[in-house]
């Protein structure tokens, strides 16, 4: 299945998510900063940046940021964002689709936010960002892969959320199926009488699938974190964050 970034990653979603997101992302950048722990002026690979609301945080603690996004509207939010901040020197964007990607051994860190991985039918889809993101590293570099958890969701589901934002009327219903291993999420949005509806599904993966995938690549696993608090990963974590090294 090809996921229509640019629908579901639009205007909409800004409109729908923008203020959580900029609430959250000071200390998530404050959890990158730390947990990477890289020398000043360090080269970072933000992978599926969006409108680069961590890149342009990053980008002023001096770090060298390259984006790839494949949203061509939250790129375009992120270039004016990035320019309004001056900080073109520091930050650049790319529009790439994956199997485009072929950098190598270029990068200290790749990071890779919020569960922007999962997205595509298949393992092997999914699992080749993870080798690309080896391949990006210089060697002793570090992916910081940002994910939620699993076992947490599951827990949660089904259930439902119905709310009002800037001017829209959204409906969100979320379920997960178990025999695939994916989180579907059914957004329904009212406005001006207009009714638009759509779906995103992602693949969750357990600790274990992720943790072989990334060591069959070489990388070696250093912490499993469970939030941006620097929490250690349990069942109930909000999140899993792997933090692996390439050898």
């Amino acid at each position: 299945m090809q996921i229509d970034f640019d629908n579901f990653y639009g205007e909409d979603y800004l409109k729908i998510y923008g203020e959580d997101l900029e609430r959250r992302t000071q200390a998530e950048v404050e959890f990158i900063d730390s947990t990477l722990n890289l020398k000043p002026g360090a080269k970072v690979l933000d992978l599926f940046c969006g409108y680069g609301r961590h890149a342009i945080l990053l980008g002023k603690l001096n770090y060298q940021i390259v984006g790839i996004e494949t949203s061509q509207y939250l790129l375009d939010v992120g270039l004016k964002k990035i320019e309004e901040a001056k900080l073109k020197e520091n930050i650049s964007f790319l529009k790439l689709n994956p199997a485009d990607i072929n950098f190598s051994n270029e990068f200290d860190a790749v990071i890779n936010m919020y569960t922007s991985f999962g997205f595509y039918e298949s393992d092997e889809q999914n699992f080749n960002l993870i080798e690309k993101s080896y391949n990006m590293l210089k060697p002793g570099g570090k992916f910081l892969l940002d994910l939620v958890n699993r076992e947490k969701v599951i827990s949660l589901q089904p259930s439902k959320n119905w709310e009002e934002r800037e001017g829209l009327f959204v409906l969100e219903a979320y379920n997960f199926n178990h025999l695939k291993g994916r989180a579907i999420t059914r957004r329904i949005i009212l406005s001006n009488g207009l009714r638009k509806e759509g779906y995103i599904s992602i693949r969750l993966y357990t600790l274990a699938e992720l943790k072989n995938s990334m060591e069959n690549v070489g990388f070696k696993i250093n912490k499993v974190y469970g939030d941006y608090d620097g929490s250690l990963y349990n069942s109930q974590s909000p999140r899993m964050i792997p933090l692996v090294v390439k050898e």
